[in-house]
């Protein structure tokens, strides 16, 4: 069996909040995913329905399809061969390899985590995060560091990284 991948800090919810977890957990499209039983149907299903990253639905208060699908990723518990693959260049569809990015900054150890970002920091592909209609696009190169940097995504409070690894 291929190695999983170690989980930082809480291997129970992904360091995600209480909330956060609750509406995921509840959410009818997250519970359809339960016939989804290998990371490619999951990858398939990223394609197919994520067209940006923010974890909510503007103006409905429900957690969004790509915030479920992150969270399935990670009960799942991704491989290094699987997250290698979601982040890779080659990687045609940006929305699977931010969902990757955020999947490391959730779970890494601190420690771990320039080693996968490093190699990121000069790809100036742009996509949209937002779901907000003309919202500025980022690089992977901005995303990477604005999740290294921010306490936030969005309203959603990021792990702290301890100022030492800064």
């Amino acid at each position: 069996m291929a190695s999983q991948l170690e989980i930082w800090n809480n291997s129970s919810n992904m360091n995600l909040s209480p909330r956060i977890v609750l509406n995921i957990q509840s959410s009818s499209y997250f519970k359809d995913l339960y016939q989804y039983n290998t990371y490619h149907e999951v990858l398939q299903e990223i394609k197919n329905n994520v067209k940006n990253l923010e974890p909510w639905i503007p103006h409905t208060g429900k957690v969004s399809k790509g915030w479920c699908l992150l969270f399935k990723l990670f009960l799942m518990r991704l491989t290094l061969k699987q997250l290698q693959g979601m982040i890779k260049t080659e990687q045609k569809n940006l929305y699977i390899r931010g969902l990757g990015f955020l999947y490391i900054r959730l779970t890494t150890p601190p420690k771990k985590m320039w080693d996968w970002y490093e190699e990121y920091l000069d790809d100036t592909k742009e996509f949209e995060i937002s779901a907000t209609k003309g919202a500025r696009k980022l690089t992977i190169k901005q995303f990477i560091i604005n999740l290294i940097v921010d306490q936030r995504f969005f309203d959603v409070l990021l792990p702290r990284i301890p100022i030492p690894i800064h």
